[in-house]
């Protein structure tokens, strides 16, 4: 399993040395046009809140328990759709120069930018099954972790509980631990037999709604190769994050 791994490293360090400002440029786009979409959103739901609750500011308390309420989770789920939107196209853009660069062609950003830009109702289409997956995965654990805290943690203020550390806290804090563990592997089961949907809706023309469960049955055979390239590669995106703020601190 290792030896395909380490034999595709020099692959990739060669096309990303081939392609690496047309990925950064691109990349820049996107952070661009997420800041433009997502920052008046997230003001907009900030003055909202600020108007139903009657205040000039409010606590992280408050902020808190607004995100537990429908309409909290609705602005949460707004705004994650609309970011998944965002890095779906980007991914698509991304994808496209790195394809052309496997086939020896040169994509620059513009070019990315007008790839995505031709398939945007399809990757958006994408993206929203792929919101509506992953909370359907997500939901039940979420909904057993707010019993959890409803349940224990509701007595007194959030403040006591993270000064005092009573024993409900320590066993509302391992209940929601055991609970947000079998959520991450639920999810990440899921998502790594879903690795390929985005491939094939972006080059193969799949239809969305097909996309998933086609990717299942080509991922069925190699998640432990999938699941060990994907920690591979987060051991070294951890790595150069961890060396890049050494050196600014230095």
């Amino acid at each position: 399993m290792t030896a395909p791994i380490r034999g595709a490293w020099p692959v990739v360090l060669r096309r990303l040395r081939a392609t690496w400002q047309p990925l950064l440029a691109t990349h820049l786009a996107y952070t661009a046009l997420g800041f433009l979409v997502l920052a008046p959103l997230v003001g907009l739901v900030g003055r909202l809140l600020l108007k139903l609750s009657g205040r000039t500011a409010l606590a992280d308390q408050e902020i808190a328990y607004f995100l537990l309420t429908p309409l909290g989770v609705a602005s949460l789920i707004l705004v994650a759709g609309l970011l998944i939107a965002i890095v779906a196209l980007e991914s698509a853009s991304l994808m496209a120069i790195g394809a052309a660069s496997a086939q020896r062609r040169h994509l620059g950003t513009i070019g990315a930018l007008r790839f995505a830009a031709l398939r945007v109702l399809r990757i958006l289409d994408f993206a929203g099954r792929l919101v509506v997956r992953v909370l359907i995965v997500v939901l039940p654990f979420l909904a057993v972790v707010v019993v959890v805290a409803w349940l224990l943690l509701t007595e007194h203020d959030i403040n006591y509980y993270l000064a005092e550390r009573p024993p409900t806290f320590w066993w509302a804090a391992t209940a929601i631990g055991l609970v947000l563990l079998a959520m991450l592997l639920a999810l990440s089961h899921r998502l790594l037999g879903w690795t390929l949907a985005f491939p094939l809706v972006v080059f193969r023309d799949t239809p969305p709604r097909d996309a998933f469960a086609q990717s299942d049955g080509l991922t069925a055979a190699r998640r432990s190769r999938l699941l060990a390239v994907f920690l591979v590669w987060g051991l070294v995106v951890l790595g150069l994050g961890a060396l890049l703020i050494g050196t600014i601190e230095h």
